[in-house]
């Protein structure tokens, strides 16, 4: 059950963002923050400025990032049931922004995206049926958590843009995802997942043995 009020851009006020958060726990709550696209570039349009931390308050709390905006979490951001990019893009603006919480996301019809220089290490990945993408400003870096064990149905893509080798991993092997053929260049060339759970534009290659 999603929680019926969604804020949009900067005209929530903070008391009333609290107050939703910090309520009496719920079976499940995701809370809608509905952000438009106000400046039709890049630049952020919603901006988290201090550490979110839900995780004692509501262990059922959801962010359903909806609208064609940017939202961005610029301090740390622990929520415990991640947060779900429906649409337009959610950017961890800063390194280390899911601390020691490994921050879950969900992509169905949105984008994670990642500011330049950023580093941070984040929970499983879950693929929705409605795919979504992946932006990297440039030396960014992702690491996801052993997403083996999350959903990824087959059809569903992920567009990567900004790609560079070494910016994305999932754990520490190709075991490490439900399913390999899921991401894409911009262009259409197909990424692929290294030994080492690294994403890579090298094809696998095979092995020969001469007995």
């Amino acid at each position: 059950m999603r929680e019926k009020t969604a804020y949009k851009n900067a005209t929530v006020k903070s008391s009333d963002f609290w107050r939703l958060l910090f309520r009496k726990p719920r079976k499940s709550h995701e809370f809608i923050l509905d952000v438009d696209d106000t400046t039709g570039d890049d630049t952020t349009d919603f901006a988290f400025l201090k550490p979110v931390d839900v995780l004692a308050s509501n262990p059922n709390f959801a962010l359903g990032k909806f609208g064609d905006g940017i939202a961005e979490a610029q301090a740390a951001f622990s929520v415990p049931k991640g947060v779900n990019v429906y649409g337009g893009t959610f950017r961890l603006g800063a390194s280390n922004v899911a601390g020691a919480d490994a921050l879950k996301f969900t992509l169905n019809g949105g984008t994670l995206a990642a500011a330049a220089g950023t580093v941070n290490a984040l929970g499983p990945l879950t693929v929705g049926e409605n795919g979504g993408g992946i932006k990297l400003g440039e030396g960014a870096k992702l690491t996801f958590a052993d997403s083996s064990a999350a959903t990824w149905p087959k059809g569903a893509h992920v567009t990567v843009a900004g790609f560079a080798k070494g910016s994305i991993k999932f754990g520490d092997s190709d075991a490490a995802v439900p399913r390999k053929h899921v991401f894409y260049k911009e262009d259409g060339t197909r990424l692929y997942i290294a030994p080492d759970g690294s994403l890579t534009d090298e094809p696998p290659g095979f092995k020969v043995i001469l007995k």
